[in-house]
């Protein structure tokens, strides 16, 4: 639940990069949606629950790739430059 809740902030952190805040918004409500079934219904099997918990694990990778190809393609930010 915390986590969807800060995917929600992150959403919004990107929201000008045009970075994937759709899917870390879509993110965030699979994993709000996901803990609140575990909430409700806790009784629904190891193996039901495993199976949810490795479906959203591969969702998170897959958006990490996609967020991690869109901000190496972003210019690197003016500064100080290496310290010596």
């Amino acid at each position: 639940l915390v986590l969807g809740v800060l995917e929600f902030v992150a959403a919004g952190a990107l929201r000008g990069l045009g970075a994937g805040e759709g899917l870390a918004l879509g993110l965030g409500i699979i994993s709000i949606a996901f803990s609140l079934a575990l909430f409700i219904r806790p009784g629904i099997g190891v193996v039901a629950a495993s199976l949810l918990v490795g479906l959203y694990l591969v969702g998170t990778g897959a958006v990490m790739i996609q967020q991690a190809f869109r901000f190496r393609s972003l210019p690197e930010p003016a500064g100080p430059g290496p310290m010596p």
